[in-house]
Formats: C-alpha cells, structure tokens, sequence
C-alpha cells in the first residue's frame, strides 16, 4: 500500500480505503463526494531520466508480456515518436487497418523493420465476407512489413451476437493456423459491459481492447475483472477521455493523473493513450512506477467538470436504443476527434456511406430517444458535427 502513498497527511485516510476501495470509490469523489484528506497532496511524480522504470504485465492467457504503458498510434504522424517510444522500452503498439487510410501501418512497419521481435503489433479488421477480410488482413501484413500480427481484433463490435459469432471466430481460427496472427479478439466502444461479459462464455477470444476511463462506472470495471479472470487480456484506449490539449483546459493537464488511474486496476494488462509527439509519450511512459496521489484526485476532479456536457467519455451511460439503429457513440466519437483531438482527418476513417446515412437519420428524428446519464446533448453535438463534416 505504500506504494501509493505521496504525502504524510493522507497516509490514514488512503489506507482506510485501501487500493480497490480507491477504484470502487472514485467516480462518486468526481461527484463531489469527498473523502476526508484525499482533496490536497504534493505534485505527482515525474521521472526525469530518459530510461523510466518500466512495469511489465502479463496479457491474459496469451502470456505475453507488455508494458503497462503502451501506444496507441492512430493519431500520430510522426514516425520520430515511434523510435522514441521503442527506446523507452515501449513494447506494445496499436494500429488499425483503416488508421490514416493505411498510412499508419505503413509508418510502424518502416519503424520497426529490422526489430519486428522485440515488438508486438496490435491491429484490427472490419467484419465483412470473408473474401474481403482475408485481402484487408494481407494489406495489413504488407504495409507492416512482417509475415504475422500478434494481435489481430475485430474492429469496434458492438452486439453480443457479433462477439459469439461462429462465422467470425472460424475466420480468426483460419489466421491463426496460418501463422497471419498469434492472437485475436476485438475492440468494443459501447455496450462494453454486456460484451466483454458475452466474450467470457466462449473461448473465442485472447484480448479485449476496450474504452475506459476514469468517468467510468463500477459495472465497468467489474465487468473487466470478470473477463481478467477469464483469462482474456485487457487492453484500455481512450484513457484520456478525449484528449484535450492543456492550452484548451486552461492549463490543466489531467493526461498523466488518467493513466495512472486506470494502471491502479490490476485486471488491465496494458493502457494504449493516443500520443503524436515526443514530448507525450515521455509524459505517459513516466507514469509506470509513479503514485496516485491526492493531488491526482483533484486534478481529475476539474477535468471531469471541464468535460460535462462536452464530449463522450465512453462511459456507457447511454440509455435507450435508437429505431434507426445508429450507434451515437460512433458519431459521438466522431466529434471526440474533430474536438477532442482537433484532427478531423480522423473522420475519413469513418465509412462514409454509414456517417452520411447515420448524420441523415438524427436530421430527420425530432425528439433522439438515447439520453446521455452525463448530461450531454446528443442531438445538438451531432447537429454540430454534421455542419462541420459538410
């Protein structure tokens, strides 16, 4: 428990509560719910020297072993950050078919050509008739320049009959037999809970690589250690529920304090923050082997305010369903990019037929039947990225 200390004066109050309890508890401090002690505390740790301490996990049954710190690399276009991530140590990095229309596969593999085994390269494929996956999957295997994906995962499911699909899993099998990938599994940004509880029921799946933040509920996390004992390995994205640059915040830089929030959870293997410079990476690789602190406490506090009613945190408050079957969290994450991220290269990865016709669908509703528990309104950011995208 020490480990988690920073400062004298809260010492009583984080032992009564204890690691877990700090998990279990933390979304209702966000709520303005306090715990004695736990509002002032000294600067979180950042490790000046170039080669941090690095802490490695276990990523469920594949074995393999990552760093609690990995790279998400769908947003950066600077192959400079990649070499400084591998001399950090950095050793898991996450990628997609469709990232920067391919662009990006193309940059890692350039990158790591030459120490393909001293890396492991996560990317992802649509679900679609077979003849169409198998040539995405070469594509892959081509712009990365390697013969095998350690981690190949469906791309952002969304049902439970897609995460028990036969037809999906024999696909995956195929790869597997044929050496084009050692794992598989998929990537969920809604109805995170029922899937990873469904991907528990079969052994169809090595990973999960799932949103989750610190705006997230205890269902969630449950949810998570519950496939963790499984023995499916937990990879967390959009840890930093949204991205927000600090000049935008006001001078609150909140990045640091979410990552190691979400590190505090055992059950997740491995982090995968979105980075694009030299500058964060560092920042998000200093973070392993350094403390929650009070201080975290507060700094993640004025972000959630800063954050209410702006952007999805993937939080998985949505309640209701739309008739139309579109998923408001993908236009929703849409804006993330366009606001968060302030990329709107990001939505050319989006299909442009399905945006056209889901943007064409809440134009002609009039009253959205999906409410957002964190107050956020659908309607209106949806209304404003649609004059933006056109």
């Amino acid at each position: 428990m020490n480990k988690y200390l920073s400062c004298k004066g809260d010492e009583m109050a984080l032992r009564r509560i204890g690691r877990r309890e700090l998990i279990r508890w933390f979304p209702s401090l966000l709520f303005g719910i306090s715990v004695p002690g736990m509002i002032q505390g000294k600067r979180s740790l950042v490790r000046p020297e170039k080669k941090p301490l690095l802490e490695f996990r276990t990523l469920g049954k594949t074995g393999l072993k990552v760093t609690a710190v990995s790279m998400g690399v769908m947003n950066c276009s600077d192959p400079a950050v990649l070499h400084r991530a591998f001399e950090l140590g950095v050793k898991l990095y996450d990628t997609a078919d469709c990232y920067m229309r391919g662009r990006n596969e193309e940059m890692i593999g350039e990158v790591f050509q030459g120490k393909r085994d001293k890396v492991f390269i996560q990317t992802k494929v649509h679900p679609n008739e077979e003849k169409k996956m198998r040539a995405s999957v070469e594509r892959s295997l081509r712009r990365l320049r390697t013969d095998y994906i350690d981690i190949l995962l469906w791309h952002n499911l969304h049902s439970s009959e897609e995460v028990s699909d036969p037809s999906l899993y024999d696909f995956m099998l195929k790869m597997k037999k044929e050496g084009k990938a050692r794992f598989t599994g998929f990537s969920t940004h809604t109805h995170m809970v029922a899937l990873l509880k469904e991907a528990c029921k079969t052994d169809y799946h090595d990973v999960v690589l799932v949103a989750y933040n610190f705006t997230h509920s205890r269902e969630l996390k449950e949810a998570i250690a519950q496939a963790a004992r499984a023995g499916l390995g937990i990879i967390a994205m959009k840890t930093q529920a949204g991205g927000y640059k600090k000049e935008k915040m006001g001078g609150l830089n909140p990045h640091q304090a979410a990552l190691k929030y979400i590190l505090m959870d055992s059950n997740v293997s491995a982090a995968v923050p979105g980075v694009t410079t030299i500058e964060q990476i560092e920042e998000c690789v200093a973070v392993m082997e350094t403390s929650f602190t009070p201080k975290d406490f507060s700094t993640l506090k004025q972000y959630q305010a800063f954050l209410k009613g702006r952007v999805c945190t993937f939080c998985g408050g949505c309640v209701g369903e739309c008739p139309s079957g579109v998923h408001p969290q993908d236009l929703i994450r849409i804006w993330t990019y366009l606001d968060g991220y302030g990329n709107d290269s990001l939505t050319r990865d989006f299909p442009g037929e399905r945006l056209r016709k889901d943007l064409q669908a809440c134009k002609d509703c009039f009253t959205c039947s999906i409410y957002c528990r964190q107050g956020l309104d659908l309607r209106a950011k949806i209304e404003q990225m649609s004059e933006v995208l056109t």
